[in-house]
């Protein structure tokens, strides 16, 4: 069993719980996670650095044309020709790797009925040179890539230029032997990521073609002339989604781009209201092929039509994108909305009503500068400082002494205030990481040194206030006037999945932060989402009809700006201000839980095993998955190909055990993998996926095409009405539940004898009202718990099971004396990795006394140390199954990268299967 401090640590120092720090921890992950891996340097531009520079051709005058900062010049030769550039003046620093891009004006691809291919090349090769600048060298060229039957009109290629001062593109074989091309050289020696390619149909051709008007490119650099992005124009005139999605995975084979974007559908919906489920199924296809592909899609609007044959279905085809932008979240960029832009600019326009004027076309490269400015750019922030490296001087001021000693120390503790300035310092034992045993390691360093340690400063406590209407406002979302408000005026109504607000505040220090919304429900109460620097930390409710406070606790927040966005759920609220204090950190005094089970007749088997969990809490969280099979399962022989490891805990259901889905055929061998794991020393829990009985089962099938039986479980797929059952007015519904009960707890019994103890969480999720248990409100749902509690444990002698209450709302709380754990189901966005901690602070109100708190489902694995740093320590976690773990048999990083997989199983902070006391191979 792991120890919380190991020997030598304990020697040396003695707290609570430690803070495990890595660089960069507190970014939470999304698509930009990766171009910023760590804090010390600003990665995200990639600027040209071939502007200029000495040009050779062999055969054309023509060579300066190639990249002078006009794209209407071209370099144009014939076939056998080349074109040089000496880059010797360019920063060494600046060109180890780059980025060689080239553009022709000719169609994208030979696609089409308009497809064109004028003066592309079809080979070459791209080769470097060591020779000393000043004169083109007749040799010592090394061929670093080749390209043959070349059938595009742009392309990027990655090139290793450490060592070398010239590149040159030779081209042996061009269309009708003559070659016209622009060849940028762009910076990527911290990696690409200012790199993108705009695929789509005649509007994007036109729109984003960089040698008429003002490129995208260059609308950027005006913006913020640290950047000037690659810029591939994919547009093929005539083509729809299908077009793309049968084309997709070529066009990405082997570029290095990293920003896709994909607008389709004007052909697509032109005379056809019809194909609209076709053209949402060809794009979330681009957008799996290139988030597969390992880049970042984009997805703009539709652009709207005053021809009636396309402006008449746009709307239909755009409620896909919208659902496309529900489903994928952060993970898929947001491009234009060029439907309400040309609503309401159709002088940009041409007489088709269809295509964009000129005029237009040169509105759209703007907005898509300035939308992705918003959406991309900002989100990666300025250049960080990077401090002089005195080996120990975590406080920044020049030398190393007993003062960041106390820093350490007291960032370690999680100490209001506590920040090291100079992390890279700190990291003594050099793990690229800072955790105590860098204290023990500084503690040696000191030990010779007679030096007083610095008092403590006094401190101001921190807080300030941001007003709504000084927000950014997105969608329909306006200023009102409203005298209940603080100023007077506030901001509402969120009606639409577009009408966001977007908070920029700015926190002294980094630490644990309170964020405190004042708002109010229109028509009843709301529950609408935060967004950290776009990643989810939870929500929030508004009361019906009057201004109330709700506070999200214990945000993580570093130093600097951070972007507080209030995300549409329900909608329907105005919001008057945000409100941002300091928080005290979690005590270490939650984690004391009592020992004793709800229940007092609870068998040796539930006792021991709880006992385990009160012991761990706080010092450990166990590692849990879903998996039908448990360790003959997908998910956890991928999970161990990764990690060298197994879940503690297997995750079950009694779903196929229902009487209801029984008499349709359904089986279940979940029971018979609880034992075989429990053989092995794991973990079981199990939900329980209550199909209603059939009698109020809705008829045939959903509009997806399933069963609704197969459903059973959900509201919208039956008329059960559980108050009805509880208060006494449909004696055949209770009737029902009774034998479905009475199977259940046959199963239950089944687990009791073979001594299998259960972390049993029925009931779940039920504040959601998507199950039918929790359609009927708080107190219904509340009469059930407590009638199944009793029948289960009185009635059945079910004394093998922990009660895990999962119900997500303080209101369906069943009180302290039915639940044993409390748990919360979490579905963070795709490769989001923070651990939660504003929910967990949330749980540990709903007692009166201290309770086990678990995140009983996850999607996305998070990084422990954000877990550990936060001191939020959920007692176990419960990865749901199938994508979110494995596809087609192997493991699956859509969700979870392997690393951080890898990491958190193998942390000394996290039990998994062969940590646990009962262990046997």
């Amino acid at each position: 069993m792991k120890k919380i401090i190991s020997s030598v640590l304990a020697a040396a120092i003695t707290f609570s719980s430690f803070a495990t720090v890595s660089p960069g921890m507190f970014r939470q992950g999304s698509w930009y996670n990766e171009a910023y891996a760590a804090d010390s340097f600003f990665g995200g531009a990639n600027p040209v650095i071939s502007r200029g520079v000495p040009a050779y051709s062999g055969k054309s005058d023509s060579a300066s044309s190639g990249n002078d900062e006009h794209y209407f010049t071209s370099w144009s030769s014939s076939s056998g020709d080349y074109l040089a550039y000496d880059l010797s003046g360019v920063p060494q620093s600046q060109r180890k790797k780059v980025l060689a891009a080239w553009y022709n004006l000719s169609s994208y691809d030979n696609l089409g009925a308009y497809a064109s291919r004028n003066a592309e090349p079809i080979d070459y090769t791209i080769e470097v040179n060591k020779a000393q600048g000043g004169s083109y060298p007749s040799s010592g060229w090394e061929v670093v890539e080749t390209v043959e039957g070349n059938g595009l009109s742009s392309r990027q290629h990655i090139v290793d230029m450490d060592g070398y001062n010239w590149i040159r593109m030779n081209i042996t074989k061009a269309y009708g032997d003559k070659v016209t091309l622009n060849l940028d050289i762009h910076d990527a020696s911290q990696g690409v990521f200012d790199s993108w390619i705009f695929f789509g149909d005649s509007i994007t051709a036109g729109g984003m073609v960089n040698a008429y008007g003002t490129s995208y490119a260059n609308y950027v650099n005006q913006i913020d002339s640290r950047f000037f992005p690659v810029q591939e124009n994919g547009g093929i005139g005539g083509i729809t989604s299908k077009d793309g999605k049968e084309h997709i995975d070529q066009w990405l084979s082997g570029s290095p781009v990293h920003f896709v974007s994909i607008a389709y559908g004007t052909n697509d919906c032109w005379g056809n209201p019809n194909n609209v489920q076709s053209y949402y199924s060809n794009t979330k296809y681009m957008i799996d092929a290139i988030i597969k592909a390992g880049k970042v899609p984009v997805l703009p609007k539709i652009p709207s039509s005053t021809n009636n044959d396309v402006g008449n279905n746009v709307g239909y085809y755009n409620a896909m994108v919208d659902k496309l932008y529900d489903e994928y979240g952060d993970k898929l960029v947001h491009g234009p909305d060029f439907d309400d832009f040309f609503k309401k600019n159709t002088w940009g326009l041409s007489a088709d009503g269809v295509h964009p004027n000129s005029e237009g076309y040169e509105a759209m490269k703007k907005l898509w500068a300035e939308t992705m400015y918003e959406n991309v750019y900002k989100k990666i922030g300025s250049q960080p400082h990077t401090p002089e490296t005195v080996k120990g001087d975590v406080n920044d001021d020049g030398e190393f002494s007993a003062a960041d000693l106390v820093t350490l120390q007291k960032y370690l503790l999680g100490y209001k205030n506590a920040e090291l300035s100079n992390w890279q310092a700190g990291d003594l034992c050099e793990d690229g990481r800072i955790d105590a045993f860098d204290l023990v390691a500084m503690r040696k360093l000191i030990i010779s040194k007679d030096e007083p340690q610095t008092p403590d400063t006094p401190h101001t406590e921190f807080k300030a206030v941001y007003e709504a209407e000084n927000a950014k406002l997105s969608g329909a979302n306006t200023i009102i006037a409203d005298q209940g408000a603080s100023g007077g005026k506030a901001v509402g109504n969120f009606a639409d999945n577009s009408d966001n607000l977007t908070f920029t505040i700015e926190v002294p220090t980094a630490g644990s932060y309170c964020l405190t919304f004042t708002s109010k429900g229109l028509g009843g109460n709301k529950y609408n989402e935060i967004l950290v620097d776009n990643e989810n930390v939870g929500g929030f409710d508004s009361v019906g009809d009057r201004f109330t406070d709700t506070a999200l606790r214990r945000v993580m927040l570093k130093a600097g700006k951070h972007t507080v966005s209030v995300k549409k759920s329900w909608g329907w609220i105005t919001m008057d201000k945000l409100t941002v204090t300091e928080d005290e950190a979690i005590s270490a005094n939650v984690y004391k839980v009592d020992k004793k089970l709800i229940n007092p007749k609870a068998d040796d088997n539930a006792k021991e095993l709880f006992s385990y969990l009160c012991d761990s809490y706080g010092k450990y969280t166990l590692a849990g998955q879903v998996c039908n099979d448990g360790l003959n399962g997908e998910e956890f022989k991928a999970i161990y190909e990764v990690t060298g490891k197994y879940p503690a805990i297997v995750g079950l259901d009694m779903m196929d055990y229902c009487p209801s889905r029984q008499a349709k055929g359904a089986r279940s061998n979940a029971v018979e993998t609880a034992i075989d794991f429990h053989k092995h020393g794991g973990i079981s829990t199990f939900c329980w996926h209550w199909n209603a009985p059939d009698k109020y089962m809705k008829p045939g099938d959903t509009e997806q095409g399933t069963p609704r039986w197969w459903g059973g479980f959900n509201t919208s797929n039956t008329n059960f009405d559980i108050a009805a059952v509880m208060d006494g007015r449909d004696p055949e519904g209770k009737a029902l539940i009774d034998a479905d009960i009475a199977e259940i707890a046959k199963q239950l019994n089944r687990l009791r004898d073979a001594g299998v103890p259960v972390l049993w969480r029925p009931l779940h999720e039920a504040s959601g009202g998507w199950f039918w248990w929790g359609a009927k409100g708080p107190d219904a749902y509340k009469k059930l718990w407590y009638y199944l509690y009793d029948e289960l444990t009185n009635k059945y002698g079910c004394t093998n099971l922990i009660w895990v209450w999962n119900g997500q709302n303080p209101e369906w709380y069943p009180g302290d004396e039915y639940v044993d754990v409390i748990g919360e189901d979490i579905y963070a966005g795709e490769h989001s990795y923070g651990a939660q901690n504003a929910k967990f602070s949330e749980l540990l109100e709903y007692p009166d006394t201290n309770k086990l708190i678990a995140l009983t489902e996850n999607g996305t694995v998070f990084d422990i140390d954000n877990v550990v740093a936060a001191n939020s320590r959920w007692s176990w976690f419960g990865t749901w199954c199938g994508d979110f773990v494995v596809r087609n048999g192997r493991y699956n990083e859509a969700y979870t990268e392997k690393n951080v997989m890898s990491k958190t199983y193998n942390s000394e902070y996290v039990i998994t299967l062969d940590e646990l006391p009962w262990y046997k191979k």
